[in-house]
């Protein structure tokens, strides 16, 4: 008795006299196992990566909540608009803006976003290519963009994009290179880390008439023509991984749980019941299925009496159980955090939501948005437009009067990213007059972070009142209200 009480109520771990240290770094028998890993980033990746992208991929494909998340990172990281351009462009003094050579700028960049020149395919425009790193990034954890420069890109800036999949980057090729350089999973990389080249298979591995036929075919591809959009995750990592790896699991396990709860709650709508024969005869029935299996239709409002030594056994699963809704919204609500979305958004469940949790969870996955806007503009938005810039001013493509040397000073976008509209409009619009007021918050702040531009909004603001006054016509709220606008 006393051994089977010690197994059922186990003394508490105590620490040894004079022991130090984590506890969560020491061995017992509640950790041992606990599996861990000393591999550096790449290590870990190295033979996990395919797997990984194979995984979430077939996730977005076949899974409800996966595939509601990528569209909210499409939604929220890019918007309807996609993260728009304003130039910033100065005279040399530094202090006034020249605004000539800002809207010839920002034209030029609207012309060479259009679908037929933005890409060299032909397939994308700027908005396109956004929305496709958008999604691709947080499924396959990485892309890959190439610049094709010079008459190659087929348009008057001399610039183009040409879209690449992860795939293309093998994640066997991995070696040590005469001239001290190393190539991990297909990219080539100094002692420093920085890369040097991309290594990329010249077909898609996935296309198999290609592979079979012409073999593993490499493309080495210079550093400097390669826009690598993945989230590093620790320090020296040379790829990137998938965002919902900590979820794949559970959104994989409640999928299968609900089609296992869906196959039982057909079967016990399709299934009244058996009869029974304790005699063992035969029981004929009145028809039989596509199996051959012997059934008895049954009519609404119909009473029978069933042939003497029969019995009629209901079949009663109980299916979906009532435990079936808390598990899965656990479940869910664990997956939401591993997201780091909220729950609300990426169940649409809104049935026990108030305003007050609501707004809280908004706002703070808002954050969350913000922090991936940075990220998305300093990993694809920049690096792209520096190139096109310094392409289109090579090619004249913007006028004679702007020349190669002139790049420092026109290189000066600002980047105006997707905003929301407030989550309680009248207080918050009265807090941020407020705090305009106040001195402690700018109009321009105000707007950027509704997604929009002060100083459009002024050029329009202007343009209406004209227009209002060229018909005779007083707008309201315009005439003593202009330290109201916002």
């Amino acid at each position: 008795m006393k051994k089977f009480l010690k197994r059922i109520f186990p003394r508490p771990l105590k620490r040894k006299s004079g022991q130090r240290g984590y506890s969560a770094g020491g061995s017992d028998r509640l950790s041992n196992d606990w599996k861990t890993t000393s591999l550096s980033a790449n290590g870990e990746l190295r033979y996990t990566l395919k797997a990984l992208r194979g995984r979430s991929r077939d996730l977005a494909m076949n899974n409800d909540y996966a595939r509601r998340y990528l569209q909210t990172c499409v939604s929220n990281v890019v918007g309807p608009r996609g993260v728009g351009l304003q130039m910033r462009v100065t005279y040399p003094n530094g202090r006034t803006l020249d605004k000539m050579a800002n809207r010839i700028i920002e034209a030029a960049w609207k012309e060479w976003g259009q679908r037929g020149t933005c890409t060299i395919c032909g397939k994308y425009s700027w908005l396109g290519v956004q929305r496709l790193v958008a999604e691709s990034t947080p499924r396959d954890g990485e892309i890959l963009i190439e610049k094709v420069l010079g008459e190659e890109a087929d348009n008057r800036f001399g610039y183009a994009l040409n879209i690449v999949e992860a795939d293309h980057l093998d994640e066997d090729l991995t070696t040590d290179l005469q001239n001290g350089n190393r190539i991990l999973m297909g990219v080539e990389e100094d002692r420093f880390g920085r890369p040097i080249a991309y290594h990329m298979l010249a077909y898609h591995p996935g296309d198999y008439t290609w592979h079979t036929y012409k073999g593993q075919q490499y493309v080495k591809v210079s550093a400097d023509r390669i826009v690598h959009v993945f989230k590093p995750d620790r320090a020296g990592q040379s790829r990137g991984v998938p965002w919902m790896h900590t979820a794949m699991g559970t959104l994989r396990m409640v999928d299968a749980y609900a089609e296992a709860e869906l196959v039982a709650a057909r079967a016990a709508a399709s299934k009244m019941g058996f009869i029974v024969t304790p005699t063992g005869d035969d029981y004929n029935g009145d028809d039989k299925d596509s199996d051959g299996n012997t059934i008895t239709e049954f009519e609404p409002g119909v009473i029978e009496q069933l042939p003497v030594g029969q019995d009629f056994k209901p079949f009663d699963p109980d299916s979906p159980s009532g435990k079936f809704n808390p598990f899965v919204k656990a479940m869910l609500q664990k997956t939401a955090s591993g997201l780091g979305v909220a729950y609300s958004t990426l169940s649409s469940d809104l049935e026990a939501v108030n305003f007050s949790s609501i707004r809280s969870g908004v706002l703070e996955e808002r954050q969350n948005w913000r922090t991936l806007h940075n990220w998305f503009i300093e990993s694809l938005c920049a690096p792209i437009f520096e190139g096109w810039l310094f392409w289109t001013l090579s090619n004249s493509a913007l006028g004679e009067s702007f020349l190669p040397r002139d790049y420092r000073r026109l290189n000066s976008p600002t980047w105006q990213p997707r905003g929301w509209d407030w989550v309680d409009p009248l207080k918050d619009a009265n807090a941020n007059i407020a705090a305009i007021r106040a001195g402690t918050r700018t109009r321009t702040e105000t707007t950027a972070e509704r997604g929009m531009d002060f100083e459009d909004i002024l050029t329009q603001l202007a343009e209406e009142e004209a227009r209002a006054k060229e018909l005779g016509l007083t707008l309201s709220g315009m005439s003593g209200a202009k330290e109201e606008a916002i």
